[in-house]
């Protein structure tokens, strides 16, 4: 996750300031502002058969940017990553539970 390195390094710069990046921006920035603009519908999954948003787990420092990414397709072409190599944020989506159900 590129863009969380980024923030952290504008937040470093002084360019943003961390109270600025709360969780609700994050889910924001990272889930609903993007799908929103497109009109894609909000990634969800089923529990006790109630749809649910799905919800993902960031954590720093569990992924690493690949030293190059090739083209299936077989034509050859080979990218180089920025940042190649280099350990970088890690995302997870994360199962959905079970509601509680307790006694009425």
């Amino acid at each position: 996750m590129q863009v969380l390195t980024a923030l952290e390094e504008a937040i470093g710069r002084g360019d943003i300031d961390e109270s600025q990046v709360t969780d609700e921006f994050l889910a924001g920035f990272l889930g609903e502002w993007g799908r929103e603009f497109y009109g894609v519908p909000p990634s969800t999954a089923s529990v006790d058969g109630v749809s649910v948003p799905r919800l993902i787990r960031l954590t720093r420092g569990t992924a690493e940017v690949p030293p190059s990414l090739k083209a299936d397709d077989g034509s050859g072409i080979e990218v180089v990553p920025y940042r190649a190599g280099e350990r970088t944020w890690g995302v997870e989506w994360l199962e959905p539970k079970p509601r509680w159900r307790g006694t009425e």
